[in-house]
């Protein structure tokens, strides 16, 4: 397959890292700023589990370069999407599938839901412009358990944690050979990939994303400081608590526990604090913005998630205010 990989950033970086190891199929990336420029003198980089692996993958920021792909895997960031869904038309005919790797309620929400097409979430897809540009019935949605960060421009470094991506189609039922061959080629490659019933995996690790992930640029503690402190896991249980109940009334039931967190990804700082600490754009309307909005709806009280909607959007402000 001609594969290309959308923002091959952390995690995009490292799925092509190993994609690229492997030589199967022809990986291109779409990527931009200081990644790009070092990725193309020097080649990308990626650490992983006592590997490095190294390549000369074909790059740019313009899709025109890349040309017309058979699969694209976008792990851009979902405040990010709306520019790339106008911008990647070179890379795609109207029925190419694309996997969103992505954290928090994706664009494609309503879409599938109970059996109806649905319409667009205006928290994540304001205006529907990736609804209009890319069409829901080509969207696989994804969740990736893959602690990793950009280490430098063109090296991007996996923690000692998971390599799992877990795919699936928003309409159940839809895409079954484009996702059996797609967790073929990245199971070949490396990376623990699945077909799973994606709603359940986006609530199940937005669970933990929202209760851990507000504290994280609050506090700008690792992930080992957040579950250690036993009064600071209180309050983050809280969270949980209250995203289990949204999603329950949403007609996905999930429990508040989760799998133990790996030693190896103690020292770890979540994407979303990484971002912070960078200056960079932040994930609070697909992580806590979105979870408000779909408690309001169904009328569930989360009174912490809110507190922490507030506080949050205080702290970026201020630190955007230098």
């Amino acid at each position: 397959m001609r594969i290309a990989i959308v923002g091959a950033g952390a995690i995009g970086g490292v799925v092509a890292g190993y994609l690229l190891s492997r030589g199967e199929h022809e990986v291109s990336l779409m990527v931009r700023g200081a990644h790009l420029e070092a990725i193309r003198q020097n080649g990308l980089t990626v650490h992983s589990r006592g590997e490095v692996l190294h390549s000369r993958p074909l790059a740019s920021d313009n899709p025109a370069d890349l040309g017309k792909q058979d699969l694209l895997i976008c792990t851009v960031k979902a405040h990010g999407l709306a520019a790339v869904a106008e911008q990647i038309g070179p890379m795609r005919d109207s029925n190419t599938p694309i996997v969103f790797v992505q954290n928090g309620v994706p664009w494609w929400f309503f879409y599938g839901l109970d059996g109806q097409r649905g319409d667009v979430f205006e928290v994540t897809d304001p205006g529907g412009t990736i609804w209009r540009n890319i069409g829901p019935e080509n969207a696989i949605g994804a969740t990736a358990h893959l602690p990793s960060e950009v280490t430098s421009p063109g090296v991007v470094t996996h923690r000692d944690g998971p390599a799992r991506l877990r795919l699936g189609a928003p309409w159940k039922g839809q895409h079954r050979g484009s996702l059996t061959e797609i967790c073929n080629a990245l199971t070949s490659a490396g990376i623990d990939a699945a077909e799973t019933d994606i709603r359940r995996s986006v609530w199940e690790k937005l669970r933990m994303n929202t209760g851990r992930g507000s504290l994280a640029v609050l506090t700008g503690a690792t992930i080992g400081q957040l579950t250690s402190d036993p009064d600071v896991r209180k309050l983050s249980e809280k969270i949980i608590e209250e995203v289990v109940a949204v999603a329950s009334a949403w007609g996905t039931d999930i429990d508040a526990g989760g799998a133990p967190v790996p030693t190896g990804t103690f020292g770890h700082k979540s994407s979303i604090l990484q971002d912070f600490e960078a200056g960079r754009s932040v994930e609070i309307d697909s992580i806590i913005t979105s979870v408000v909005d779909l408690a309001h709806r169904r009328e569930v009280p989360v009174p912490m998630t809110e507190a922490m909607l507030a506080l949050m959007r205080l702290k970026i402000e201020l630190r955007d205010k230098g």
